[in-house]
Protein backbone atom coordinates (compact mmCIF):
# COMPACT_ATOMS: atom_id res chain seq x y z
CA UNK A 1 0.00 0.00 0.00
CA UNK A 2 1.35 3.41 -0.90
CA UNK A 3 0.48 6.86 0.34
CA UNK A 4 -0.06 9.64 -2.16
CA UNK A 5 0.29 13.30 -1.20
CA UNK A 6 -2.90 15.22 -2.03
CA UNK A 7 -1.47 18.72 -1.77
CA UNK A 8 0.64 21.12 0.26
CA UNK A 9 -0.70 24.04 2.29
CA UNK A 10 1.73 26.90 2.81
CA UNK A 11 1.31 29.61 5.44
CA UNK A 12 3.27 32.82 5.94
CA UNK A 13 4.41 31.75 9.42
CA UNK A 14 5.45 28.67 11.37
CA UNK A 15 2.60 26.46 12.60
CA UNK A 16 4.55 24.46 15.17
CA UNK A 17 2.66 25.97 18.13
CA UNK A 18 -0.79 26.23 16.53
CA UNK A 19 -3.55 23.67 16.71
CA UNK A 20 -5.15 22.65 13.44
CA UNK A 21 -8.53 20.98 12.93
CA UNK A 22 -9.56 18.34 10.43
CA UNK A 23 -12.70 16.32 9.79
CA UNK A 24 -13.79 14.19 6.84
CA UNK A 25 -14.54 17.29 4.70
CA UNK A 26 -12.35 20.21 5.82
CA UNK A 27 -8.96 21.11 7.23
CA UNK A 28 -8.62 24.38 9.16
CA UNK A 29 -5.51 26.17 10.35
CA UNK A 30 -4.37 29.70 11.14
CA UNK A 31 -3.78 31.27 7.74
CA UNK A 32 -2.68 34.77 8.66
CA UNK A 33 -2.25 35.22 12.41
CA UNK A 34 -5.82 36.45 13.13
CA UNK A 35 -7.53 34.68 10.23
CA UNK A 36 -8.41 31.02 9.77
CA UNK A 37 -8.08 29.27 6.43
CA UNK A 38 -10.63 26.56 5.61
CA UNK A 39 -9.78 24.11 2.83
CA UNK A 40 -12.10 21.46 1.44
CA UNK A 41 -10.13 18.22 1.40
CA UNK A 42 -11.32 17.37 -2.10
CA UNK A 43 -10.15 20.82 -3.32
CA UNK A 44 -6.98 21.18 -1.26
CA UNK A 45 -5.10 23.16 -3.91
CA UNK A 46 -7.90 25.77 -4.22
CA UNK A 47 -7.81 29.11 -2.44
CA UNK A 48 -9.04 28.70 1.15
CA UNK A 49 -12.12 30.26 2.69
CA UNK A 50 -10.92 32.98 5.10
CA UNK A 51 -12.65 33.33 8.46
CA UNK A 52 -11.93 36.73 9.98
CA UNK A 53 -13.11 37.78 13.41
CA UNK A 54 -10.30 37.44 15.92
CA UNK A 55 -8.11 40.35 16.98
CA UNK A 56 -5.42 38.16 18.56
CA UNK A 57 -3.42 35.29 17.06
CA UNK A 58 -5.59 32.20 16.58
CA UNK A 59 -4.10 29.50 18.79
CA UNK A 60 -6.62 26.64 18.59
CA UNK A 61 -9.46 25.27 16.50
CA UNK A 62 -11.65 22.16 16.59
CA UNK A 63 -14.75 20.79 14.91
CA UNK A 64 -17.96 19.84 16.69
CA UNK A 65 -19.05 16.21 16.89
CA UNK A 66 -22.15 16.44 14.67
CA UNK A 67 -21.90 15.97 10.91
CA UNK A 68 -24.41 18.74 10.17
CA UNK A 69 -24.25 21.56 10.79
CA UNK A 70 -20.46 21.60 10.63
CA UNK A 71 -19.48 23.78 13.57
CA UNK A 72 -15.94 25.03 14.05
CA UNK A 73 -14.70 26.53 17.28
CA UNK A 74 -11.69 28.85 17.13
CA UNK A 75 -9.86 30.50 20.01
CA UNK A 76 -7.40 33.32 20.49
CA UNK A 77 -6.40 35.58 23.36
CA UNK A 78 -9.43 37.81 22.76
CA UNK A 79 -12.31 35.30 22.59
CA UNK A 80 -13.75 32.07 21.25
CA UNK A 81 -15.85 32.06 18.05
CA UNK A 82 -18.17 29.26 16.94
CA UNK A 83 -18.54 29.22 13.15
CA UNK A 84 -21.23 27.41 11.16
CA UNK A 85 -19.17 26.41 8.11
CA UNK A 86 -22.17 25.57 5.89
CA UNK A 87 -23.66 29.03 6.57
CA UNK A 88 -20.37 30.69 5.67
CA UNK A 89 -20.19 28.85 2.33
CA UNK A 90 -23.89 29.62 1.69
CA UNK A 91 -23.21 33.33 2.22
CA UNK A 92 -20.39 33.22 -0.31
CA UNK A 93 -22.54 31.46 -2.91
CA UNK A 94 -25.48 33.85 -2.51
CA UNK A 95 -23.33 36.98 -2.37
CA UNK A 96 -24.52 37.87 1.11
CA UNK A 97 -22.20 39.13 3.80
CA UNK A 98 -21.52 37.31 7.03
CA UNK A 99 -22.39 38.60 10.46
CA UNK A 100 -19.27 37.51 12.36
CA UNK A 101 -20.91 37.14 15.76
CA UNK A 102 -23.13 34.19 14.87
CA UNK A 103 -22.14 33.00 11.36
CA UNK A 104 -25.48 34.09 9.87
CA UNK A 105 -25.93 35.80 6.53
CA UNK A 106 -27.36 39.20 5.89
CA UNK A 107 -27.73 41.26 2.75
CA UNK A 108 -26.13 44.65 2.38
CA UNK A 109 -29.57 46.24 2.87
CA UNK A 110 -29.93 44.48 6.26
CA UNK A 111 -26.82 46.16 7.66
Amino acid sequence: MSVVQQGVIRTPFQLSHSQIACNSTYVVLPYVRTTLGVWKLDQITAKPLSLEGHHGRVSASCFGHQALPTLLCSASDDYVIIWNIENVFKCLLTGEILCKSNSTCQTVEDK
